[in-house]
């Protein structure tokens, strides 16, 4: 039999183990915890390295996770011998053609395949010339932005800047950290939201602006 001093220290030991473990055990939880509920690195992260034209057709108006609404870049209408021809052309799906409001089954699409290139036509040329007017805007920004990091003596040259990436949150140039008064001069003439983001990469030329 244990006498009642030998019990004490028996208990005393027992809990220190039980104190022991259960604050491992809360390490790994708050480990594990911590490394599933970091954000993801998205894009506004890291831009991807899709190029702008590929990530400007399938915006908005033509591809996104949620089926875009019907709108004047994946729609379009003409009427021919009091019959009106409607096409919509979202994304990857079946296209859905209507004739006076009544929308064709897809079996039958065959039949009017004239009329589909002719809207489908209509609709790419629309694509199109949306996208060559962001392009063009794109590159205007990208060089201000090249312009200013000149100005600012942050590079000597526009073929100095290898690289740039500004976003809410910070301004890097050729991979360093700007200081603060220099971010804000960039953030506050280019950023319009938080999740703006404007990347460029000299050696394979890439621009990413969102």
């Amino acid at each position: 039999m244990l006498s009642i001093r030998h019990r004490r220290l028996v208990n005393i030991v027992l809990i220190k183990i039980i104190i022991m473990n259960t604050i491992h055990l809360a390490a790994l939880v708050s480990v594990y915890l911590i490394f599933f509920s970091l954000p993801s690195y998205t894009t506004a992260q890291l831009p991807g390295k899709e190029s702008n034209r590929d990530r400007y057709l399938a915006g908005p108006y033509i591809n996104s996770t949620d089926t875009p609404e019907e709108n004047y870049f994946n729609s379009a209408t003409y009427t021919k011998e009091g019959k009106t021809y409607k096409l919509i052309l979202i994304g990857d799906l079946m296209p859905q053609l209507f004739i006076n409001g009544e929308r064709i089954n897809k079996n039958e699409l065959d039949i009017y395949q004239d009329q589909i290139d002719l809207l489908s036509k209509v609709i790419g040329d629309r694509r199109k010339k949306e996208n060559d007017r962001i392009n063009v805007h794109l590159l205007k920004v990208k060089n201000q932005i090249l312009t200013d990091l000149v100005q600012k003596r942050l590079v000597n040259a526009i073929s100095d800047v290898k690289s740039y990436y500004l976003t809410s949150r910070f301004l890097k140039v050729n991979g360093n950290i700007q200081e603060p008064a220099t971010f804000l001069f960039f953030s506050e003439k280019y950023l319009r939201s938080e999740d703006k983001v404007y990347y460029f990469e000299a050696e394979s030329n890439y621009t990413f602006q969102n």
